[in-house]
C-alpha cells in the first residue's frame, strides 16, 4: 500500500516536471546556458544559470504580488524580507530540480525549443528585458495604484 501511495507521488511529481510551464522554464534555462557560456566558458554554468533564472524568476513573482496587493488592498504586503524569502524558495527549488535532480544537463543535452530556436531566443530576450524592466517601473505603478486608492 505505501509503495503504491510512493509510486503515485512520484507520478504526480513528473507529470508537473513534464508540463508545459516546465517546458517554458527549460527552454529559458538553456539559453540562460548558452549565454553564459558564450563568450568566456565558466567552471559551474549550470550554478550560474540557476542563480540567474531564479533571480529572473523572483523578480517576476515579486512585483506580480507588489501590483495585484497594491490594485486590490491598497498596500503593498511584500518588504525586503518577503522578497528575498520568494528568492531564497525559487533558488531552493531551481537548484534542486536542475542540479540535485539532473535536469540541467538533460536540458543542455536536448537543446529544448518552443516554435523554433529564434523563436526560444526572442522568448528569452523577452523575459530578461521584462523582468529586469520591472526594477524600474514596477514600483512607481504599484505607487500609482496606491494614490488612486484613497
Amino acid at each position: 500500500m505505501e509503495e503504491q501511495h510512493m509510486a503515485a507521488i512520484q507520478g504526480k511529481i513528473l507529470g508537473v516536471l513534464k508540463s508545459e510551464p516546465m517546458k517554458i522554464l527549460d527552454v529559458l534555462y538553456y539559453n540562460y546556458y548558452m549565454f553564459a557560456n558564450r563568450n568566456q566558458p565558466i567552471t559551474d554554468p549550470h550554478i550560474t544559470v540557476v542563480m540567474t533564472l531564479s533571480f529572473s524568476e523572483s523578480l517576476m513573482v515579486n512585483y506580480a504580488i507588489d501590483i495585484i496587493s497594491a490594485h486590490f488592498f491598497c498596500q503593498f504586503i511584500m518588504n525586503m524580507w518577503g522578497m528575498l524569502v520568494v528568492l531564497a524558495a525559487l533558488l531552493s527549488l531551481n537548484f534542486l530540480i536542475y542540479i540535485k535532480g539532473e535536469r540541467g544537463n538533460l536540458v543542455v543535452r536536448t537543446e529544448p525549443f518552443f516554435v523554433s530556436k529564434k523563436a526560444s531566443k526572442l522568448a528569452t530576450i523577452f523575459f530578461i528585458a521584462l523582468t529586469t524592466s520591472l526594477l524600474f517601473w514596477a514600483a512607481d505603478y504599484g505607487m500609482y495604484l496606491i494614490k488612486d486608492c484613497n
